[in-house]
């Protein structure tokens, strides 16, 4: 009898009638409570229902009854591997393979777990291993492929995406992987291709949509962005990464309400959702908000404090409610976090020479232009720094510069205009005056012409 419940269970499983079958494996082990194998089955569905603290244990019976179950030790390490205990699924996996070197999918599964645990060499070999033994799964290439690519190994990466999609052109996954390594390397319409076929082969699967709607946002074609994220919710509106992305998309199409909706919807589905908290911020803080910005970043402060974006993104609105000495531990705590942005040494430096700290101001400004050579604005704020500091000279071989990478910066024109008049030479200070209101700032062109210094 207890073979009838089992066997209707496994059709149960196969039909993803999963109460159906549990009900079946629960009277089955009543009626012969020894067997591993229906313990391991009834393992099985509590793994596709996503209850895998109950799928180990029954993996765990299944082992205890039967020591040398194979399956039964690579089915708890996929158990582990979804709960992210990857050592223990790796050593699961490893078991496996001891009692049947021969499964090919033994060695794939180890390999997928050791990339997820960041042992990208290891993986390699794994996958090598699973491909000896069956060259014609698909799987195996595009899993491989997956390490590759995060390594950096481009060409490796194609090849075996490619391969995959040779052995078996209508798995949906291979597309959507293979558009993945696209978009990360900047192809984004080879990408936007890719997903297309894996939503043609599966078109109700949202990641496809989503990592579509991606490739269409870096491509600033915010209208096939915000559809494709829109198809995306509507196959899966519980997924919160969905809505933060297409609020993204609404913030770079300036409907701030909208994308405000969507990024709360966002934290609503996912509480510690620190990216969320700091986005919402940016638009607040866009829609000069501050106060209610200011409680976001330090929200997602809170919920990661090692991001250094969070502090600066914070420090910026301190900045607008003038809040200068908070504004200021903000930013050093970025460049704290992070050396190495530009961005983070000239808000310190504003915020220093508000304070009339110029040599401070000069310093960070300074360290700017080491990490980025080519920005205009820092080179002008380095040279009013050389001005406050007595270094007239300095001061104009920076505004040079300044209008030298952007000719249309009206302020640098100004700047300069004034090094000359500071030397006494009122004719092409004049000219600079003109350029600069050319641009847009006539202030210092009308004041001069009313001294009678210019034309």
């Amino acid at each position: 009898m207890a073979g009838a419940y089992f066997n209707r269970g496994l059709a149960h499983k196969q039909l993803e009638a999963y109460p159906l079958a549990l009900a079946d494996y629960n009277r089955a082990i009543e009626l012969d409570p020894r067997n591993a194998k229906t313990y391991r089955q009834r393992g099985v569905v509590y793994k596709k229902m996503g209850l895998y603290r109950r799928a180990i244990d029954d993996f765990e019976r299944a082992i205890r009854l039967k020591p040398d179950f194979a399956l039964a030790y690579n089915n708890r390490g996929v158990a582990y591997k979804k709960l992210g205990e990857f050592a223990k699924a790796v050593a699961d996996y490893t078991r496996a393979i001891s009692l049947d070197a021969g499964n090919a999918w033994f060695y794939n599964n180890r390999g997928v777990a050791q990339k997820n645990a960041g042992q990208y060499q290891q993986a390699i070999e794994d996958f090598n291993h699973a491909i000896r033994l069956s060259p014609e799964n698909s799987a195996f290439f595009g899993n491989r492929g997956n390490v590759y690519a995060r390594l950096g190994q481009n060409f490796q990466a194609i090849g075996d995406y490619d391969h995959a999609i040779t052995l078996n052109p209508q798995e949906a996954s291979h597309y959507n992987n293979r558009g993945i390594f696209y978009k990360r390397i900047g192809l984004y319409p080879r990408a936007i291709a890719d997903y297309g076929e894996a939503i043609r082969l599966t078109p109700k699967d949202s990641t496809a949509f989503f990592n579509r709607g991606i490739a269409n946002k870096h491509l600033n074609k915010a209208q096939d962005a915000l559809e494709d994220m829109n198809r995306a919710i509507i196959l899966d509106s519980r997924n919160p990464g969905y809505y933060r992305n297409r609020g993204l998309v609404y913030k770079n199409m300036r409907q701030y309400p909208k994308a405000i909706e969507d990024l709360t919807q966002a934290i609503f589905l996912k509480p510690d959702y620190a990216e969320a908290f700091n986005d919402r911020g940016e638009v607040r803080k866009i829609t000069a908000f501050f106060k209610d910005g200011l409680e976001d970043f330090s929200r997602a402060i809170a919920l990661d404090h090692e991001n250094a974006w969070y502090y600066n993104n914070r420090g910026e609105t301190y900045t607008k409610l003038d809040l200068p000495r908070e504004a200021l531990q903000d930013f050093s705590h970025a460049i704290h976090l992070d050396p190495t942005a530009v961005v983070f040494f000239i808000n310190r430096g504003n915020v220093y020479r508000h304070f009339g700290q110029y040599q401070l101001a000069f310093e960070d400004f300074d360290q700017a232009l080491k990490l980025d050579q080519k920005n205009p604005r820092v080179y002008n704020s380095r040279g009013e720094m050389f001005r406050y500091l007595g270094h007239p000279l300095s001061a104009m071989s920076d505004f040079e510069r300044a209008i030298e990478l952007d000719p249309s910066f009206a302020k640098a024109y100004v700047n300069r205009g004034m090094g000359h008049v500071g030397q006494g030479q009122y004719d092409p200070a004049c000219r600079d005056f003109q350029k600069a209101c050319d641009f847009g700032d006539c202030a210092h062109l009308n004041s001069s012409r009313k001294k009678g210094d210019c034309k």
